[in-house]
């Protein structure tokens, strides 16, 4: 399995990688945000990755807000894998650190439509799903303007 770094971004400008393994303990010295590219990966492993970020921004004991840059994972095949449920199940068994911490996610998908053409419904749904506001946009920049907005000053 490839890879998987998390950059942390200033609340004011966007950080370059820290070069940290989403395998080993992670540097989230500058968080919060935190920025994890999982490009070139498949989607299970993409999953995998959300979950180990997932796991330790609650662990830190203060808000924090993620964003996920899948511009270059592949996409879904439309079958799930056998991870799929054992995934559901960890956000499931993660959603009361996610309430108490969680300020927001960010997945930037390049064909993301706008955010206001997201029926209510499914936006709604996607919230109860991670416990968190979430946002599915086109780009980084927008990306971390969304969870800025979201984060303590």
């Amino acid at each position: 399995m490839a890879a998987h770094p998390i950059e942390t971004a200033d609340p004011h400008d966007a950080a370059e990688a820290s070069g940290a393994d989403l395998a080993d303990p992670a540097d989230l010295s500058a968080w919060p945000p935190a920025v994890l590219d999982v490009g070139d990966v498949t989607a299970s492993e993409a999953r995998d990755a959300i979950l180990r970020l997932l796991r330790e921004g609650p662990a830190r004991q203060e808000p924090f807000a993620a964003l996920v840059d899948m511009s270059r994972t592949a996409a879904p095949t439309g079958e799930k894998d056998a991870k799929t449920a054992d995934q559901a199940r960890a956000i499931k068994e993660l959603r009361p650190r996610l309430v108490a911490r969680c300020r927001g996610l960010a997945f930037v998908i390049p064909a993301a439509p706008p955010a206001p053409a997201a029926p209510a419904d499914a936006a709604e749904a996607g919230n109860r799903f991670w416990c968190c506001p979430v946002a599915t946009v086109a780009d980084r920049v927008q990306a971390l303007a969304r969870l800025r907005e979201r984060l303590p000053a």
